[in-house]
């Protein structure tokens, strides 16, 4: 159970003494019980088959009819990334991170901590080519956070998280990819449901019309390139962490379409740039 909260300190004027002392959960009681506590639908048909999930809580700041206002909390995670272009731009591809992300092996008889959501980050970026030339390119950066019972262990104490980003030969269409530890800073997204299969057509479309609803109302929607940042969650997917803080496995569960549970965020006020803490290996080409 994730529980979440911030303490605000107000300090007298010359700094001695700390005059005020005003504590907040990010969510109210009620919505932990219903969110972390009480199973899902996805926590029991997925008992056969991998561990019930640890969820990252989001902080409600304002609901509307066209999208909500949600606090991502800071973390600590396994990044894994790529820049892709031509042909990847537009090809159906699963949330689920890529093989090089995954660096432990699976055991009937060992314990696994899975969390979920899965999250992508997506955003328009250039690519540089030789002789000046520009090619359009997108980053995916796929996030995995630490369960946490490993997101206090220091860098040194955790594996490294390459499983062959920086050894195994590039996939056609991909530039550049990297895997490492990051703390990520807390982050505010405007955010709705999408129905349905979570296509490529669906996503941007959901994602284009968060950023002009929410553009309309006043909040600052961060753009690369003239499009917006935004973040794609699912949570008919997680990820699994074997005993040795390895990322072992990633479920990605089938369930009907209407029953399907996706969510698509645009990042507000500040692109996310994460921390990097060190770890891991990357390749270019």
């Amino acid at each position: 159970v994730n529980i979440l909260g911030e303490s605000h300190l107000v300090l007298s004027a010359d700094g001695a003494a700390i005059t005020s002392v005003t504590e907040r959960w990010h969510q109210a009681p009620s919505r932990i019980f219903l969110e972390q506590i009480s199973p899902r639908f996805r926590d029991i048909i997925s008992l056969w088959n991998s561990p019930t999930a640890e969820h990252v809580p989001l902080r409600v700041d304002s609901s509307g009819r066209e999208y909500s206002v949600v606090t991502l909390p800071a973390m600590m995670a396994v990044q894994a990334e790529w820049v892709e272009t031509q042909q990847l731009l537009q090809v159906e591809q699963a949330p689920l991170p890529p093989q090089f992300a995954f660096t432990g092996t699976v055991k009937r008889s060992e314990w696994y901590s899975t969390v979920a959501p899965v999250m992508l980050e997506r955003c328009r970026t250039t690519a540089r080519l030789p002789g000046g030339m520009e090619q359009v390119a997108q980053r995916r950066r796929w996030i995995m956070p630490l369960p946490m019972r490993y997101a206090t262990r220091s860098i040194a104490d955790l594996p490294d998280p390459d499983g062959g980003a920086a050894d195994d030969p590039l996939p056609p269409d991909v530039l550049s990819q990297s895997v490492q530890y990051v703390r990520r800073p807390a982050m505010r997204m405007a955010v709705r449901s999408i129905q349905g299969v979570p296509s490529n057509k669906n996503v941007l479309a959901a994602a284009r019309q968060i950023a002009a609803a929410a553009t309309a109302d006043g909040l600052r929607v961060v753009r690369q390139d003239g499009q917006p940042v935004f973040m794609q969650m699912s949570y008919d997917a997680k990820i699994g962490f074997n005993s040795r803080a390895q990322i072992a496995m990633a479920v990605w569960l089938s369930v009907p379409s209407l029953l399907q549970e996706n969510t698509v965020g645009v990042l507000l006020d500040e692109l996310c740039e994460p921390e990097l803490l060190g770890g891991g290996g990357a390749a270019s080409a």
